[in-house]
């Protein structure tokens, strides 16, 4: 039963994957890897919406200022603006909030797992079943 509980965790590392993938499949991979960038507004964002409820510092939220900042900035092409593909921003925009989840639950779970010593689920196990588990949602 324990495996179960890795499920959702499982799910949403296999969705970060294939969002980072067609990101990169239908825009610039370097646009893919700039918007991937804002992952940790999407954590904080989850951190706050999910239980248990994560505040961070204020200072921690404004650090994510430049990072917004950042990538906006490396939107703007030389001569033509802002161009965005908007597609690609969709699936790397599902990546970060999925890698997000990810994070938010997978902490949960390897905390409940870890805590029993009798099932032998240290944080390399915990990691090598859901990595598992992603796998076979990814197939």
């Amino acid at each position: 039963n324990d495996w179960i509980s890795c499920l959702p965790i499982g799910l949403f590392a296999s969705l970060a994957h294939c969002g980072t993938v067609l990101a990169s499949a239908v825009g610039a991979v370097s646009f893919a890897q700039i918007v991937k960038a804002c992952e940790p507004v999407f954590a904080a964002a989850v951190g706050v919406m999910v239980p248990p409820m994560e505040v961070k510092p204020f200072l921690a939220y404004l650090m994510l200022i430049p990072i917004v900042g950042g990538v906006g900035i490396a939107c703007i092409k030389e001569g033509k603006g802002v161009e965005i593909n908007y597609l690609a921003f969709l699936y790397a925009s599902l990546a970060n909030a999925a890698a997000a989840l990810k994070g938010k639950l997978g902490s949960s779970v390897t905390k409940s797992l870890k805590s029993d010593q009798a099932k032998n689920m240290d944080a390399a196990n915990v990691y090598a079943v859901m990595n598992i588990i992603s796998f076979v949602f990814t197939i």
